[in-house]
């Protein structure tokens, strides 16, 4: 299973980041995974609200993907841009639990894209593509 993280919000009226990841089980059999993450960064600790988030399964059949926003509690005025936003996506288990472990993925905070294009006019982050290290 690999979770590659795509975009960054930061929602600031919200105090909080959405993260747009993309979720492929490339296992023979289902994964298991907790679809919100425990963030840290810059010392703060978050935990993904799933109510508020992209109602993505918790339930992964083999080769399928899912992409969605997830929504953490994280406010985005203690980020600095060289920053690193930790995710932990724990207890992941796939093919029928012969493997569980965490999912890491780290992902830099880089220059703000600011104007009109920003989504819902907060301020966006466009992170190089961060990926995650699979699990077997």
């Amino acid at each position: 299973m690999v979770i590659t993280v795509h975009r960054v919000a930061l929602d600031p009226g919200e105090k909080a980041v959405w993260v747009e990841v993309e979720v492929v089980n490339n296992n023979a059999g289902e994964a298991e995974w907790p679809v919100v993450p425990v963030a840290t960064a810059g010392g703060a600790v978050a935990y993904g609200d799933y109510l508020r988030s992209t109602h993505l399964p918790g339930d992964i059949d083999a080769g399928q993907s899912v992409t969605g926003w997830l929504f953490v509690p994280l406010d985005p005025i203690a980020l600095h841009e060289s920053d690193t936003i930790h995710l932990r996506f724990p207890d992941v288990a796939v093919d029928g639990y012969a493997a569980v472990g965490d999912i890491l993925v780290d992902v830099s905070i880089v220059t703000p894209v600011t104007g009109s294009a920003c989504m819902w006019g907060w301020g966006r982050y466009a992170p190089p593509s961060s990926r995650s290290t699979p699990i077997a």
